[in-house]
């Protein structure tokens, strides 16, 4: 199945991070990627990986984590801006890693 990234900036009011993390991971979301070694590897701050049948399903996916978010912070989330891609490869590094996949965000 294909693989995407998901970039995203959300607005600080309420604090939202935390259970957007929480609601991406149920959704399909990860923050982790595996590398060509098979460490897996934190990404960068509001992305997230991950694998879907298509595009569509992605995006779906993606645009479901703002009310799951909303529903269990009590409050609204406002995300400015973002965008998924579907990737094949990828260079990365990171500072966190981790021999097996971590279970949450």
């Amino acid at each position: 199945m294909p693989k995407f990234i998901a970039c995203y900036d959300l607005n600080e009011r309420n604090n939202p991070h935390s259970e957007f993390l929480k609601a991406a991971y149920d959704l399909g979301w990860s923050v982790w990627i595996k590398d060509s070694g098979g460490e897996w590897n934190k990404l960068p701050n509001t992305t997230l990986k991950g694998t879907f049948t298509d595009s569509d399903a992605a995006v779906k996916a993606f645009k479901d984590i703002k009310p799951a978010a909303e529903k269990k912070l009590g409050k609204s989330i406002t995300i400015e801006k973002w965008v998924v891609a579907n990737y094949s490869s990828a260079t990365l590094h990171s500072d966190e890693e981790s021999k097996s996949e971590p279970k949450s965000n």
